[in-house]
């Protein structure tokens, strides 16, 4: 998702990840509105994950959810350093590889 340009020394978003990162925040938006979702300024939110691998290669969890919570920031919440990431579990689904997300404002969670 991300690439290095070895002339600047920069890293940045390949244009898969963009595109990805605006499918992801086009399905928050549509979900929020259906669960009445209203975005958080300046306040903790928690996001549980599990993810579903297509095959056993071993992959760092960390990657994967910076691209959703990039495409999740500005339609969820205002920036991604109020989230609070909990991994709950990885495991292999080679008929339906995915993440799944589940959401909570941390006041619910208290």
């Amino acid at each position: 998702m991300w690439r290095k340009n070895n002339k600047t020394g920069k890293t940045y978003k390949t244009d898969e990840c963009k595109y990805y990162q605006n499918y992801i925040g086009h399905i928050a938006k549509k979900e929020a509105k259906k669960q009445g979702w209203v975005k958080t300024v300046k306040e903790k939110v928690i996001i549980y994950f599990w993810f579903y691998w297509p095959d056993a290669r071993q992959r760092d969890t960390g990657n994967q959810k910076k691209v959703i919570l990039d495409g999740l920031q500005g339609v969820l919440y205002d920036n991604d350093c109020w989230v609070l990431e909990r991994d709950q579990d990885f495991n292999i689904d080679r008929a339906d590889p995915r993440v799944e997300i589940e959401i909570l404002k941390k006041s619910e969670d208290e």
